[in-house]
């Protein structure tokens, strides 16, 4: 592995409660998928409580050699501020980041924040643990890099269509009972086919249609509540196209 100490971050999105509803998914599956790949992983939700002053010890403190973030377009130039702390703190960090922010703007977001490194466009956990192993860049489908002063991008990355290959977010390191409902969100499904003028799902996470197995499912539901939770909450883009 090039990268064994990954820090998975959530922005704390300043000035908003949205970011501390509930525990981040889209945070949660790249940090399951990379522990079950052997890669050694912590997680940091600065939503739920975690400051600057927090993310700075944790950095000093474990010395982590790459750290994801996962960026919404909402209140992004607080993130991209939190990404170049990030760099102050020990300019040898590798930064990379995923989430709509990216997928959307793509090579602009690594254009206006100097602190990324690499950026993952769409369904980002194959990318992500590509990374990790060292696999060369330029051949990374999903990857945003830079080369010769000039962000790349290696091209699409062909989607997943066998969603239960992808671990369930256990939370393990994430701090429940910090959040501003007691619920969890589970995603069934991934992606939209259709091309609604208000809505973003394209360009994030693509128009291809994919779902869990009811099993797959059945047993996330069942790791939530043995560990409590009694409110789920489905996160899907298009929960209801099969009926």
């Amino acid at each position: 592995m090039k990268y064994r100490k990954v820090l998975l971050l959530f922005s704390d999105y300043a000035g908003g409660h949205f970011g501390a509803l509930r525990l981040p998914a889209g945070t949660g599956y790249p940090d399951q998928m990379l522990q079950e790949d052997g890669v050694g992983c912590d997680a940091l939700d600065m939503a739920a409580g975690g400051d600057l002053h927090t993310l700075k010890i944790k950095l000093l403190s474990f010395k982590f050699d790459l750290v994801a973030i996962s960026l919404m377009r909402f209140m992004y130039k607080r993130s991209y501020f939190i990404i170049n702390g990030v760099k102050d703190v020990s300019s040898g960090i590798t930064v990379i980041a995923g989430g709509p922010h990216i997928s959307t703007l793509r090579e602009k977001a690594l254009e206006e924040c100097k602190g990324l490194d690499y950026g993952i466009v769409q369904e980002g956990e194959y990318t992500l643990l590509d990374l990790c192993k060292g696999l060369d860049v330029e051949s990374i489908p999903g990857l945003l890099y830079r080369k010769n002063e000039k962000v790349n991008y290696a091209g699409p990355r062909s989607f997943e269509n066998n969603l239960d290959r992808f671990p369930f977010p256990r939370f393990e390191k994430f701090p429940l009972g910090k959040y501003v409902t007691e619920e969890i969100g589970i995603v069934s499904s991934r992606g939209c086919p259709f091309n609604c003028t208000y809505c973003p799902v394209k360009t994030s996470i693509g128009q291809q249609y994919r779902i869990r197995s009811a099993e797959s499912i059945v047993d996330e539901i069942t790791y939530c509540y043995n560990r409590s939770f009694r409110q789920i909450s489905v996160l899907d883009d298009n929960f209801t196209l099969n009926k």
